[in-house]
């Protein structure tokens, strides 16, 4: 599957966590771990960070990036190793979803700086495409608070609780991409923050939260 090498960074991409390359490139240490059994089937966000020696620090999981809201078993998850050295993932349905665009990504991969870099970028990719999705939801929201007032029955109380269920899946999916943001810092240290990619990721993902917390409160206001 694609390797490729960047001006400062590797990205090796296999087609997933099973697979006879994934697992050669993992640390040995790695392959005896829960994880490899524990992401077969995924329910919830793994994450799992190693800091014990300085300068081979490393985080690897297991990340639920998108799911279907009428289906719980049809879910989308990024499977990856993070060292200093390498980003390793298992490959991701790019064509599925038009906001992630695999050349633009690679574009700006190229001037990343660091493997960390690489992962910011491409859960900046992911957050932008659930971003998109919210924000054509906000139109439902509107159309739903006229319902209200014009015709207030049961279809009306069916129809905002489906967005509220709608809401919780997204809070669910934001709260892996909250996590990663944190560990990145304590795993490898304060100065990964000064990095461009991960501002821009770290303030989109806060954006988003800020946007399902308000249309959350906005839709509890609706029941009452």
């Amino acid at each position: 599957m694609p390797k490729y090498t960047f001006k400062h960074a590797v990205w090796q991409e296999e087609e997933s966590e099973e697979e006879r390359g994934f697992m050669d490139l993992l640390p040995e240490n790695i392959l005896s771990h829960s994880w490899l059994n524990e992401s077969k089937e995924m329910t919830v966000n793994i994450l799992h960070a190693d800091t014990a020696k300085r300068g081979e620090e490393a985080i690897w999981g297991s990340l639920i990036y998108r799911q279907n809201p009428d289906d719980k078993n049809d879910l989308r998850t990024l499977h990856f190793f993070l060292s200093t050295d390498i980003l390793l993932t298992n490959k991701l349905d790019y064509d599925e979803d038009e906001d992630m665009d695999k050349g633009k990504i690679l574009q700006q991969m190229d001037q990343a700086e660091t493997p960390l870099e690489l992962l910011m970028i491409l859960l900046g990719a992911m957050t932008g495409s659930l971003l998109h999705k919210i924000d054509g939801f906000e139109e439902r929201l509107r159309n739903l608070l006229w319902e209200i007032r014009v015709q207030n029955n049961k279809q009306t109380l069916a129809e905002i609780e489906n967005i509220r269920h709608e809401i919780l899946l997204w809070k669910n999916i934001i709260l892996g991409f909250v996590e990663m943001k944190l560990v990145m810092p304590e795993t490898f240290g304060r100065n990964v923050t000064d990095g461009p990619e991960y501002y821009r990721t770290s303030a989109r993902i806060d954006r988003i939260s800020m946007l399902i917390d308000a249309y959350e409160d906005e839709v509890n206001n609706m029941v009452d």
